[in-house]
């Protein structure tokens, strides 16, 4: 009676049967795709954070003699400069240190004038005129006078630079 779980070879000799494996490939790009649907249905559907508008965002400390006002963040300001013979743009965002609340709020109802200003500013500089730290605190001079007028004298104490970017 022949033994049906083994193979003679020519020799005469039994050989066990290759059993076929499965495949785990399969299996686990299943698992992995699982875990990443499941992430991104976790990140898609949980609810967004509650925060104010990038243009309203301040601090609320209160402004002393010695110690920083509210910080008001203004959104990013993309101009060309003034140069006729390239072309090169300005990224520029600001935040701006104020007295007190009641600046920052003063400055968050005249954001558009305050944005114009900045955008004609920054857009009549030369190339020239932004190299340098000498240049830069120029322009901050420069930016926090023009803010001023807009929103009343004395309402910007100082005015920062988050990001100063040329191409």
């Amino acid at each position: 009676m022949a033994d049906t779980d083994k193979n003679q070879n020519a020799d005469g000799a039994d050989e066990p049967i290759a059993v076929p494996r499965k495949n785990k490939l399969p299996l686990i790009i299943g698992a992995v795709a699982v875990v990443l649907g499941g992430t991104g249905a976790y990140i898609f559907t949980r609810p967004a954070p509650k925060t104010a508008p990038k243009e309203a965002r301040h601090s609320t400390a209160p402004a002393e003699d010695g110690e920083a006002g509210p910080i008001v963040a203004l959104s990013p300001f993309i101009v060309n400069l003034a140069d006729e013979d390239q072309v090169s743009y300005l990224k520029c965002t600001l935040a701006l240190e104020v007295h007190d609340k009641e600046w920052a709020a003063t400055l968050d109802k005249k954001m558009p004038p305050v944005r114009n200003a900045v955008i004609l500013y920054l857009s009549s500089l030369l190339l020239a005129d932004t190299r340098g730290t000498k240049n830069k605190e120029k322009i901050l001079g420069e930016l926090t006078t023009r803010i001023s007028d807009v929103i009343g004298k004395d309402g910007v104490r100082r005015v920062y630079l988050n990001e100063f970017v040329i191409q």
